[in-house]
């Protein structure tokens, strides 16, 4: 048993394995080779994510500041990620 401090208290052992709890994944839509490209490429998708949301984020605050009555939803950057009909 352990302790909330990671400290162990004491040990027991077991002769056979009593329980293995584990959650079963559903397998994956994605083909194996677009995984693999996936995998391969992470790094440069969260670049462009990071990226993405630093850009929208600074906007936003642009739109809000520029904005009298203080909506975004009119404001440029839903014109810019196309929600505005």
């Amino acid at each position: 048993m352990v302790h909330l401090q990671g400290k162990l208290l004491y040990q027991q052992s077991r002769e056979r394995l009593f329980q293995f709890s584990w959650r079963p994944r559903l397998p994956s839509l994605l083909p194996p080779d677009r995984e693999a490209e996936i995998q391969k490429n992470l790094k440069s998708y969260s670049k462009r994510c990071v990226a993405l949301l630093v850009h929208i984020s600074h906007a936003a605050l642009d739109a809000s500041n520029s904005n009298t009555e203080g909506h975004l939803a009119d404001g440029p950057v839903c014109k810019r990620l196309g929600l505005l009909k």
